[in-house]
């Protein structure tokens, strides 16, 4: 899809063009009303699944096939992308002892000295999860793990050393194409030497200069975009450093737009990081950051949980349009980049007959 291509006629409406810029998720192991409404009343394109919403493969598929289902008979041109975390080792959102298998984590692939053993542990994750529905994995974790002191990390993380994480991050990722599910490389621009302060007000700081960053920790990103990435999350932690003074990655144009556009030329779907997040909902407000993630240049909104923030996020958006504060042709070219990514990993066809458990 060229970027000279129209736009089915049916994007002329504004609220279902919005709603496939954002990525919402909702508690519970069944359709909630809250979920069902922002499917159909506005119609939200993507939808994050944790572990508090996965029991077991068979209700996973049964959950996943019922959201697919309501955004059909709501009349979605396009199908739900539908994402889980399932790095395996300790984070894994489907976690199942019959039906899907536990893997080791980065690290403990990254210890077998096998790139070729961590495509197929890959493929046979993506397989898995592509059984019950899902059609986008968060991952790989690109992050190149600078701070032994960053806990969060730890072993979702392949290691200290750029080129072994570069490997090791292209293997994932075309494990997981291979088996047809969308890619998300995180957590740029890298969660591997975080600064946290304390409190849950204060944002983590990056304090590496982008020269440095060039050197080390941005090499796995880069070589994952000329892999063909389909998607990356920009972090929400902050940045200072020579040149950079920056709140929230997620809502920076120097980020977004200028180091991971321009510089990275990465022109698949840039997702930001939960807006939710304390520091941010608590100093900007919602409403207002989800303008600012738009005109950073992140094409998907993500909103974890909270029904009365992501209804937050929809008036903001409009809000933001109605005063031009966004442009329509930053809207459609982000509406075209979310298009071009589910053309490639779904299809109504593909949505509403999922393998399931026999496959499995």
């Amino acid at each position: 899809m060229g970027n000279e291509t129209t736009l089915d006629p049916v994007w002329d409406d504004l609220d279902r063009t919005l709603g496939q810029l954002f990525m919402m998720g909702f508690d519970g192991t069944s359709v909630t009303p809250q979920i069902r409404q922002l499917i159909q009343d506005h119609h939200l394109g993507s939808i994050l699944l944790t572990a508090k919403n996965l029991k077991s493969a068979e209700e996973t598929t049964k959950l996943v096939y019922e959201l697919q289902k309501i955004a059909y008979d709501a009349g979605q041109p396009v199908p739900l992308a539908i994402g889980v975390d399932q790095e395996n080792g300790g984070v894994n959102s489907l976690f199942d002892e019959i039906y899907i298998r536990q893997y080791p984590s980065a690290m403990g692939l990254a210890a077998t000295g096998s790139t070729e053993l961590a495509y197929e542990v890959a493929k046979a994750t993506a397989q898995e999860v592509a059984a019950c529905g899902i059609n986008w994995i968060m991952g790989p974790c690109l992050d190149v793990l600078t701070n032994a002191r960053n806990q969060p990390l730890g072993v979702r993380t392949t290691g200290d050393d750029p080129q072994e994480v570069s490997a090791y991050g292209v293997a994932f990722m075309k494990g997981y194409k291979e088996a047809g599910v969308a890619t998300m490389g995180k957590h740029f621009p890298s969660y591997g030497n975080l600064e946290f302060l304390g409190s849950a007000l204060d944002v983590p700081i990056i304090t590496e200069s982008l020269e440095q960053l060039s050197l080390s920790a941005l090499i796995p990103f880069r070589n994952a975009i000329s892999h063909g990435l389909d998607a990356m999350m920009v972090g929400g932690c902050a940045m200072s450093s020579a040149g950079l003074d920056v709140m929230h990655a997620c809502l920076s144009e120097q980020v977004v737009d200028g180091l991971l556009r321009s510089d990275l030329k990465f022109d698949g779907v840039v997702v930001s990081e939960c807006l939710e997040m304390e520091a941010l909902s608590h100093n900007i407000g919602v409403g207002g950051g989800t303008v600012m993630a738009v005109n950073a240049g992140c094409d998907i909104v993500l909103l974890c949980r909270s029904f009365a923030f992501q209804q937050e996020a929809i008036s903001g958006f409009k809000l933001g349009i109605e005063n031009s504060m966004i442009t329509k042709a930053r809207v459609r070219q982000s509406l075209r980049r979310v298009l071009q990514m589910k053309s490639k990993c779904t299809s109504w066809e593909k949505a509403l007959n999922p393998p399931g458990i026999s496959y499995l």
